[in-house]
């Protein structure tokens, strides 16, 4: 047990779910209700979560069964990426939990990106197709891009529809990635 703790990436799956999970404990139920709305998502882009949701679990369990690198610029460069992440990740929830529901959230790093949880969750995928350094995790990191930015238009049309103006103008001013419009 102890060789397999000190050779295996487990903790990188088991920080994944801690990060992208333990925050909903914390948060007002409204909030969570909030962002596990998807009532307005058409039934292809249902579809396209349910599979994001096998490629997440995908990143999650992998590092239960992938030893680690020998490579210390791998080492460092995949822990640096996905600590990152994870930071951002968090401060992210914080950001969206604490606003108020009836308004645009512009606050924290939403003030750079529209999409900053989703933003900040790539940084922990990079960071563990680095650590891993599986070339199937990196097909998955691309799919997992693709049908995310879907999701992510018809989420734009809804927030539209229901912040109106104050969403259009906020659309205006930040980029729907980090630094990417």
């Amino acid at each position: 047990m102890i060789e397999y703790l000190k050779t295996y990436q487990w903790w990188l799956g088991l920080s994944l779910l801690l990060v992208s999970y333990v925050p909903f404990g914390f948060a007002d139920k409204a909030a969570v209700r909030r962002l596990r709305n998807f009532s307005f998502i058409s039934i292809r882009g249902k579809w396209f979560s349910f599979v994001l949701m096998a490629f997440y679990a995908t990143f999650a369990i992998v590092p239960f069964f992938v030893k680690t690198t020998n490579s210390i610029s791998l080492l460092v460069a995949g822990n640096v990426v996905f600590v990152f992440g994870a930071l951002c990740t968090l401060v992210s929830y914080a950001n969206y939990f604490s606003s108020k529901p009836d308004e645009t959230i512009t606050k924290g790093l939403y003030h750079y990106s529209r999409n900053a949880i989703y933003v900040s969750a790539l940084f922990m995928e990079i960071g563990t197709v680095i650590l891993c350094r599986l070339w199937i995790l990196g097909v998955v990191l691309v799919l997992h891009l693709v049908l995310r930015h879907y999701i992510i238009l018809e989420e734009e049309r809804y927030c539209e529809q229901t912040y109106g103006e104050s969403y259009r103008k906020y659309k205006a001013n930040t980029p729907r990635y980090f630094l990417i419009v």
